[in-house]
């Protein structure tokens, strides 16, 4: 008989390996989470509060930050013009279309949504619709319809709604005229501001020493000697104009830049008020 042969497997020794200690905090699923030392496979549990864990997850929150940061923002007012906007502008596009007639209360929303100057500067399309359409147009909405386009640095679309009366038939307040050359004056466009104070009487309202005040100011900033002389005569002599006083500090400027008789002509001017 063939003796029998019992083989024992050969077992070859593991070779010790030191493996650095490494955690893992990718997720959270729950409130702990497991770290695994592979060194002394040691199996410990790792409370969300460890150091080393609010380390990573304080890191990642802040490229997460700066990755939002980075995004571009879009204004929630802006989506909100652009909206009133389209809307109004499909409903007054075509005057004869009598199905479309929109609410008056919807060029007040779509006003109180102007926050830049590309905005304003669409304005005078949507609002030449709206007259066309025979919508009003009365004093509130004149006024926010200014006081947006001032707000937002362009001036010179308020100066052509209120240089068109047969296109845009607004129906400013005198202190809507007073802004809009105020704006105007500050913004250098001194001739408009000019032409914008000849437009007074065709609004049915007086001259004020507030509209000289701001003519005057800009004309001393801008060195022009000559069209603040030509101003200051016309304060001095005209007499329906209100509230004269309130020029009385332009004023004084301007007799500071002018020589002779004509500064002493604007002191004394002055010197009555």
């Amino acid at each position: 008989m063939t003796p029998a042969f019992r083989l024992t497997p050969l077992r070859c020794p593991l070779p010790s390996l030191k493996v650095s200690q490494r955690s893992f905090h990718a997720l959270r699923p729950t409130s702990v989470l497991l770290k695994a030392k592979k060194n002394g496979g040691v199996v410990e549990l790792l409370d969300e509060n460890d150091p080393e864990l609010l380390e990573v997850e304080a890191m990642k929150d802040g490229e997460l930050g700066l990755a939002s940061d980075r995004a571009p923002q879009h204004s929630a007012s802006a989506t909100q013009f652009s909206s009133y906007y389209e809307k109004l502008d499909a409903e007054t596009r075509n005057p004869r279309e009598l199905n479309t007639r929109p609410k008056k209360s919807r060029l007040n929303h779509l006003l109180g949504h102007v926050e830049n100057a590309d905005e304003a500067e669409q304005l005078p399309k949507i609002i030449e619709q709206w007259r066309n359409y025979r919508l009003p147009l009365g004093e509130l909405t004149s006024s926010k319809l200014v006081e947006a386009c001032c707000r937002v640095g362009r001036p010179d679309v308020a100066f052509d709604l209120l240089g068109d009366r047969y296109r845009y038939g607004l129906f400013p307040k005198r202190t809507d005229i007073e802004r809009t050359i105020e704006a105007l004056c500050k913004e250098g466009a001194i001739n408009k501001a000019c032409i914008t104070l000849a437009m007074v009487p065709a609004y049915d309202h007086m001259k004020t020493g507030s509209m000289y005040a701001s003519l005057l100011e800009a004309c001393v900033k801008a060195e022009e000697q000559e069209k603040a002389e030509l101003i200051a005569d016309e304060l001095i002599r005209a007499e329906d104009i209100n509230n004269k006083s309130d020029a009385r500090t332009a004023l004084e400027k301007v007799a500071n830049i002018l020589d002779g008789d004509k500064a002493k002509s604007v002191n004394d001017f002055v010197s009555s008020l």
